[in-house]
């Protein structure tokens, strides 16, 4: 059995931009819990020259099938529209992040890696959506470790406030214990539009 709440919620207007996401994720096999997952991010955009922006985000996950405490990040950073038209929106960007995490193998304690992020989204037509985000994080300072967190899905609008969306998600950490360093998941869900 598994369970997958996510909430979202954006605001746009001619020089800023703030997006608040926030996802739990729960399953079992066999009456063993294979999923626990709890992520939440805010992100704050800010257009300083034509086409380009600051980057200020705020990014919380829990998940004890991983091993992982709690993981809190602020990274800071700038970006560039590289295709911003009424169908089409493709940013890339960089900057550098702040790390505070504790797992079950290692003590609590600050780390700093480089960030790098990217996203698009397409309006194929009125009714369906594409939107995939891509955000990495490199400590190579730290043994090159690297995570990766990448987000795609399809949204077909069913009506003006129900929609449905095929997800998939993939993160890696190759700083965790080899056998939680991956996982990947294919999500169908209906949403409801406010």
């Amino acid at each position: 059995s598994d369970l997958s709440l996510r909430a979202n919620f954006q605001w746009k207007d001619k020089h800023s931009e703030f997006r608040a996401q926030g996802r739990y994720l729960f399953g079992e096999t066999n009456d063993e819990k294979s999923t626990d997952n709890l992520f939440g991010s805010l992100r704050y955009r800010r257009n300083f020259a034509p086409g380009s922006f600051g980057n200020f985000e705020t990014r919380y996950e829990r998940d004890p099938i991983k091993r992982i405490d709690y993981d809190l990040q602020q990274s800071i950073g700038a970006g560039h529209r590289l295709i911003e038209n009424k169908k089409m929106q493709l940013s890339l960007g960089a900057g550098g992040a702040a790390i505070f995490r504790s797992t079950q193998t290692t003590e609590p304690g600050w780390t700093y890696a480089l960030d790098a992020f990217q996203d698009f989204n397409y309006e194929i037509n009125g009714r369906f959506t594409f939107n995939q985000d891509f955000t990495m994080l490199a400590k190579p300072m730290e043994n090159n470790e690297l995570s990766i967190k990448l987000k795609a899905a399809l949204i077909g609008t069913i009506t003006n406030s129900i929609n449905m969306t095929m997800r998939y998600e993939l993160d890696y950490d190759n700083s965790l214990l080899p056998d939680a360093r991956t996982s990947e998941r294919w999500i169908t869900s209906i949403a409801y539009v406010f």
